[in-house]
């Protein structure tokens, strides 16, 4: 299950993050926390709450993979990109539509 944790202020406050599905319209979901003690509380915290959304039902069941021996990574970002990069900075949503939109991108990983 996709997770998360940071510090958000000093001293000890750290955000949980974890992923809970997608909703009717499509974009990912996530659900925050607010915690507040040592690095090491948080993580048990976090590993409790993944627990806990593991019991219950994902928003929208995922459907089969598509990914096989010919997927290429192209194909990959550009299937996240067709699902929804609300969980991504601007900053990397930049550099993944540079490299779909580099012409060398099948020899290279710079243009």
């Amino acid at each position: 299950m996709a997770r998360s944790i940071r510090l958000k202020r000093e001293p000890d406050v750290w955000e949980l993050r974890i992923l809970i599905g997608r909703d009717n319209q499509g974009p990912v979901r996530h659900r925050q926390f607010t915690f507040k003690g040592t690095r090491r509380r948080a993580e048990l915290e976090l590993a409790r709450l993944i627990v806990k959304q593991s019991e219950t039902p994902a928003l929208i069941a995922e459907g089969p993979t598509r990914w096989g021996p010919t997927t290429t990574a192209k194909d990959a970002i550009q299937a996240w990109k067709d699902n929804g990069w609300d969980d991504l900075s601007p900053k990397t949503v930049r550099g993944f539509e540079n490299t779909l939109t580099c012409p060398m991108f099948a020899y290279s990983f710079s243009c």
